[in-house]
């Protein structure tokens, strides 16, 4: 039989474990939400969800490139989804790169908003 201690321990490592992977919306709810309106000049956004291999490509193309950007759940953060739904998302990936707009999967496009033509795939 379990000791009462082991049990208190794995309990608080479960806590901390739904913590730290809910991190971001609790946060949000706690008053801490980051506003993502406010894009900064060049400052690269992609809103995404975990399931998506075209979002992984696209994360996967970032960071090869060392560009640095901001990766939004719109399935698990309410402020995400409701700026993808006002920048006119209705299908992920969808990418800011400052005021531009990239809907899907689109690498040359990308490239050419990040000036990164020696960018490959």
């Amino acid at each position: 039989m379990a000791k009462k201690s082991d049990i208190v321990t794995w309990a608080l490592l479960i806590a901390v474990f739904v913590v730290v992977v809910n991190f971001a919306e609790i946060r949000e709810r706690l008053g801490g939400a980051v506003e993502y309106d406010s894009a900064v000049a060049g400052e690269v956004v992609l809103y995404s969800t975990a399931w998506c291999g075209y979002c992984r490509k696209t994360r996967r193309f970032f960071t090869r490139h060392d560009i640095p950007f901001i990766d939004l759940d719109v399935e698990k953060s309410p402020s995400a989804r409701a700026a993808f739904e006002r920048i006119g998302g209705r299908g992920v990936p969808v990418v800011t790169v400052g005021d531009e707009i990239v809907h899907g999967y689109n690498l040359a496009r990308l490239r050419k908003l990040l000036e990164c033509a020696d960018c490959s795939n």
